[in-house]
């Protein structure tokens, strides 16, 4: 009996491990599918938001300095370190190194989570690697693609899994935690939302390991905090929030439900629709979207209900302290292509859920999780390829500039708003 156990415990592992791929492919096969979605966005890059706004700029003309100046009251590492990073190298090729950065930063936490340090919190590779897929593939994240600016958010994701992780093996692995703990804390404020989610991760583990990753989240916290009151005299008013129920519950279902099980261009549709957009209908699938996330946390385990609450938090503040155009920030969250950003983590709960519930016992609950799921397949297919973006003179003003003479200033163009250029003054 003791021989036959061990042999088909050692059969069962072998089963287990067949398929899994190799950690460097995956990633390698993963860039080209993100490739995939807009290769004009990496063939013909041209500078995002900030991008050319702030941290080229910024590293351009103040140099290391850069790394300690508060942007919206936080700090900013990832993206002012890119800025410096590229200053060797030709203005032309600024962008495209921009973009293939955020590309890996971008496939780092779906690496993680396939890894064998996840084997335990959810130990079907295969239902893993399909969330990968989905997190790859996700509807309605345009906005985030290809550009340092909304890279913090995917470090965000990062710092989560290492978070809930188990420990590294090898001292590499320590090493790469911290870094990716400190990095991401130290760009942008979502380490003050990670934070409660290291306590609970600590006190359901108190080794020393999971000690060390609490107390780099929490110092990363703290460093954030100090940046955001020294430069509260300088923030400037914030739009009106336009808080309601209605706003909310449109909101929910524009970007959590429309957006994520549909797909960005059926959502531009709905958005004109009388009847898709009726408060009686958003309240219905606001409801029926609170249930779905509330029988997840009910039925799944520690690691769903971690980042639940962490997409909880991140969805509050945001809610709290958006950055948007227009009347009122609510109305304009429930909006296509405004503050997408913002619920890149949400949504990836919302599919989390989905995928909770179609591996539960419950037969009923499993058929539902799994029809769920097949509807998300749908809303990533329709919303695989991105848009185009807009073509910009931006090689040639580069070009331009390089041959330019000491003390030159040259305007350049930036998506997605090409009135607010870049402008730099030649060296």
């Amino acid at each position: 009996m003791g021989l036959a156990a061990t042999a088909t415990a050692s059969a069962s592992l072998r089963l287990k491990s067949i398929g899994r791929m190799p950690l460097p492919l995956l990633g390698a096969a993963f860039l080209l599918l993100l490739f995939l979605r807009h290769p004009g966005g990496i063939l013909h890059a041209t500078f995002w938001a900030e991008d050319g706004w702030n941290w080229y700029p910024d590293a351009y003309t103040l140099g290391i300095r850069c790394l300690v100046v508060p942007h919206t009251g936080y700090l900013q590492t990832f993206s002012r370190l890119g800025g410096l990073a590229v200053q060797p190298m030709p203005l032309l090729w600024a962008p495209t190194v921009f973009a293939g950065l955020a590309l890996i930063v971008q496939v780092l936490p779906p690496l993680l989570l396939l890894s064998r340090r996840f084997d335990a919190a959810w130990p079907n590779y295969w239902s893993r690697l399909v969330f990968a897929i989905v997190y790859l593939g996700l509807p309605d994240s345009f906005e985030t693609f290809g550009n340092l600016t909304n890279s913090q958010w995917y470090l965000a994701i990062l710092a989560f899994l290492v978070v809930v992780s188990t420990r590294p093996r090898g001292l590499a692995g320590f090493v790469a935690d911290g870094l990716a703990l400190i990095l991401s804390g130290l760009s942008g404020p979502l380490c003050l939302m990670l934070a409660p989610i290291a306590v609970w991760s600590w006190w359901q583990d108190r080794r020393a390991g999971r000690l060390l990753r609490l107390g780099l989240v929490l110092a990363a916290a703290c460093a954030q905090l100090t940046a955001l009151l020294l430069s509260l005299a300088q923030r400037h008013p914030t739009l009106r929030l336009g808080a309601s129920l209605i706003n909310l519950a449109h909101i929910l279902t524009a970007k959590l439900v429309y957006g994520l099980f549909l797909g960005s261009r059926v959502m531009v549709r709905l958005d004109h629709s009388a009847f898709w957009g009726r408060d009686s209908l958003a309240l219905a699938i606001a409801a029926a979207l609170t249930i779905l996330i509330g029988l997840a946390w009910w039925r799944g385990g520690s690691l769903f209900r971690r980042f639940a609450l962490f997409g909880g938090l991140v969805f509050a503040a945001a809610l709290v302290s958006p950055v948007v155009s227009g009347a009122s920030a609510w109305a304009a969250l429930a909006s296509p292509g405004s503050g997408d950003r913002y619920f890149l983590i949400p949504m990836l709960v919302v599919a989390a859920a989905c995928f909770s519930l179609a591996a539960d016992r419950q037969r009923w609950i499993s058929r539902g999780g799994f029809g769920l799921c097949l509807a998300l397949g749908g809303g990533v297919c329709g919303d695989f390829p991105y848009p185009h973006m807009r073509q910009t003179d931006f090689d040639s003003r580069a070009r331009a500039f390089a041959a330019a003479p000491s003390g030159t200033s040259m305007t350049f163009p930036v998506l997605p708003v090409l009135a607010a250029t870049m402008v730099l003054v030649k060296k």
